[in-house]
């Protein structure tokens, strides 16, 4: 099976591409065709679809790119014609990859699947932590 991971930072050591890493390592070993699809670093010369860091900026159009990031749609759309796959095993794509490139899936008729790492799609704090700031504490 040809199996497409889908993981908006690859390039950083965190818990879900750790995750990542194991869980194609394990495919691998059993047979399957594994592909990675994320964000480069912003430092590589090796990607077109470089890690942004919207927190960053100041200019209020890099605030579409958190909703739609149409430059992710068609670079996942250029790498299917490449690669194509069997399925796709989405991970965390919000603010970055954006859920712009489930289209170009659904249009090639990838099935998918989606693991939840945390609540990003349902929490802006991403961990259903309310903070209360009043001071009756």
């Amino acid at each position: 099976m040809r199996i497409l991971h889908i993981e908006k930072m690859l390039f950083y050591d965190s818990g879900v591409t750790s995750f990542v890493r194991a869980i194609s390592e394990l495919q691998r070993r059993r047979g399957h065709q594994v592909f990675l699809f994320g964000c480069s670093s912003p430092d590589s010369a090796t990607s077109s679809l470089r890690y942004y860091d919207f927190t960053k900026s100041r200019n209020p159009f890099d605030l579409v790119r958190i909703i739609h990031n149409s430059q992710a749609a068609n670079e996942l759309s250029k790498f299917l014609w490449k690669n194509p796959v069997d399925i796709a095993h989405i991970h965390n794509i919000y603010h970055h990859l954006t859920p712009s490139i489930l289209e170009v899936l659904q249009d090639r008729q990838v099935p998918m699947v989606m693991t939840a790492h945390d609540y990003g799609f349902v929490c802006p704090t991403k961990h259903f932590i309310r903070l209360s700031y009043s001071d009756n504490g």
